[in-house]
């Protein structure tokens, strides 16, 4: 009966699966028995029951809950089973739909959930309900993946067919929609490189030099802004509610004070500038002396950690000196060596260590700030007291 109905029903909105003779082959009964176990309506009996109306597949299954008639028959016979029944009630045609999608598609259901866990990372969907409904609306545009998210979002907030799915989710639910407005293609983009988002050595140059407010960086970072490539993309986006608008919004929640107008201050050809500095000899070579400074600080913030934990301080002295060689080396700093500085305790090394880190922390902050014409720290003694 349900499979009659199928054939009936068979559709060409977007919305929903369409049923072909070539689709309903793809399905196994092993999805078909997997997915109701998985909404609590396994059992011998059950599967028996569903069987008298011809209920063997999920296409019959999306069959049943889509005809009153149908169910109010498949739930009289169930009577005894209240708890199936109440399964039944709370399975959505979405449900189905993306069941019968993932079973005709291999791979497609990680690809799925990838795209549910980074929506639900920028608050679509803030209460965790109706992922079903929304992954079902976003195929209906094309969009079933990251990779599809990110091809939508690059044609612009102006894109009819990207108005168009948008209009469709703020129809089911406003939230969500005005969530998923200010995911930006960078920020999908960023998501696909996967690993933690960090902004490159030239665009935290240009923070610096540029003065923006503490935070701002991080408020970046998280649109997706992590090159100055991306920053200048974004500048350029002067269409209403595009890109630049959608920063600036963002950095005006932030709270950070002064950080809109500063940002606003930024020329976009003040970014090409910069771009065409750090892309020439001299700029790439500062920019990889301002990384292995950076790699550097990071080898001597693990050192405390280590002298609390050795035995005496002589291997941790000789890894700090190893460190300070390349730290001369990158920007000219000469900072007092463990063995030149006379300590006597554990407690007279975690000090220095705690100096250093902050001098060359300074320091890195004075070549990232510079200007790109290559200018050597020639007195670090005269800059730094150690």
């Amino acid at each position: 009966m349900a499979k009659d109905k199928a054939k009936e029903n068979e559709t060409d909105d977007e919305s929903t699966t369409t049923v072909t003779d070539d689709e309903s082959t793809t399905e196994t009964e092993e999805d078909f028995v997997s997915f109701l176990k998985k909404h609590s309506l396994s059992g011998d009996k059950v599967l028996g029951i569903l069987s008298e109306f011809g209920v063997n597949s999920l296409y019959d299954l999306k069959t049943t809950k889509e005809d009153s008639e149908i169910l109010g028959q498949v739930k009289e016979k169930l009577k005894g089973y209240p708890i199936v029944i109440k399964a039944l009630d709370a399975l959505t045609v979405e449900a189905i739909d993306s069941a019968i999608f993932y079973s005709e598609n291999p791979g497609a259901e990680a690809k799925g959930k990838a795209l549910a866990d980074f929506l639900a990372s920028n608050d679509v969907l803030a209460d965790g309900k109706g992922w079903d409904k929304l992954l079902s609306i976003l195929r209906s545009g094309g969009v079933n993946s990251l990779d599809g998210l990110k091809a939508i979002k690059e044609k612009g907030p102006t894109d009819a067919k990207l108005k168009a799915l948008t209009a469709k989710i703020k129809t089911w639910n406003q939230e969500a929609a005005s969530s998923f407005e200010s995911i930006t293609a960078a920020m999908v983009a960023l998501a696909l490189r996967g690993g933690a988002p960090e902004a490159t050595p030239e665009l935290k140059a240009f923070i610096a030099k540029k003065r923006l407010p503490a935070g701002t960086e991080k408020e970046l970072v998280e649109f997706g802004i992590t090159t100055l490539d991306q920053l200048k993309e974004v500048k350029e986006d002067t269409t209403q509610g595009g890109g630049l608008d959608q920063l600036k919004a963002k950095l005006t929640n932030s709270g950070i004070r002064g950080a809109t107008k500063q940002f606003d201050d930024i020329k976009v050809a003040d970014i090409e500038q910069e771009i065409a500095e750090v892309s020439s000899p001299e700029g790439k070579e500062e920019s990889q002396r301002s990384q292995k400074l950076a790699e550097a600080i990071k080898e001597v913030e693990q050192l405390p950690e280590k002298v609390a934990g050795a035995a005496d301080r002589t291997e941790v002295q000789a890894q700090y000196d190893a460190v300070l060689e390349t730290i001369k080396d990158v920007s000219g700093a000469d900072f007092t060596s463990a063995n030149a500085a006379a300590l006597k305790t554990k407690e007279d090394l975690s000090n220095l260590l705690k100096n250093t880190i902050d001098n060359v922390t300074k320091a890195k902050k004075i070549l990232d700030a510079v200007e790109k014409t290559p200018r050597p720290l020639s007195e670090p003694s005269q800059i730094f007291a150690v």
